[in-house]
């Protein structure tokens, strides 16, 4: 097949298609094409660099793997954020039973330098790129601010107002990524956003008020 520079809506069944006949130097452009808004993605819902990095790491490991199972009735983004998602919201469950029973001395969910150099590259495009836009706002007021309001959300939540407030996705495609259906996407949205609009409020009347 012809390889263009970038994946269109109208040629993403082939290229899929492509990958799961393994080819690399399809695999190789939808990696670049898709990986920093997969680790934007990641990097919001964990808070955590590193995180991002395995999740999105994860997220192509497992692109390459289960190509076959691409629904095409949604676009190949869609299917993307889904499973991105998916691990995103096992990472933190995983997170937050560690931290309950942190006290019993059980290892951290962390990895370790070697695991990170044994990391999984079919090709030569899924390498991380350095200091993205993302990795430069994580040190700025905004993300200290989003990290502070976003930490009383539940995982649904915050995936619902990230995908549907940020992203801008439509609740169909909310429902495919997340499993929910459109009363639950709704719900979980009001809620999120009456916290985020709560602690958004605590924050600043705190600033204002000062020492």
């Amino acid at each position: 097949m012809k390889k263009d520079s970038r994946i269109r809506p109208d040629t993403e069944k082939e290229w899929m298609e492509a990958i799961i006949r393994k080819d690399k130097e399809a695999f190789n452009l939808l990696s670049r094409q898709y990986r920093q808004t997969v680790f934007r993605i990641a990097l919001r819902m964990t808070g955590n660099a590193e995180d991002a990095e395995d999740i999105t790491q994860d997220v192509f490991v497992k692109i390459w793997l289960e190509a076959g199972k691409f629904d095409a009735r949604f676009s190949l983004s869609t299917w993307i954020y889904r499973i991105t998602n998916n691990l995103c919201i096992d990472r933190l469950r995983r997170a937050k039973w560690m931290k309950a029973f942190s006290f019993l001395g059980f290892p951290g969910s962390s990895r370790t330098q070697a695991s990170r150099q044994a990391d999984f590259h079919p090709g030569q495009g899924n390498e991380r790129q350095s200091e993205s836009p993302e990795e430069q706002w994580i040190a700025g007021e905004s993300w200290r601010v989003f990290e502070k309001i976003s930490q009383g959300l539940s995982p649904k939540q915050k995936s619902v107002f990230l995908l549907k407030e940020i992203e801008g996705l439509s609740t169909e495609e909310t429902a495919f990524i997340t499993g929910l259906n459109p009363d639950q996407i709704k719900s979980n949205l009001y809620w999120a956003r009456q916290s985020i609009r709560k602690r958004f409020e605590q924050y600043y009347e705190g600033r204002s008020n000062g020492p």
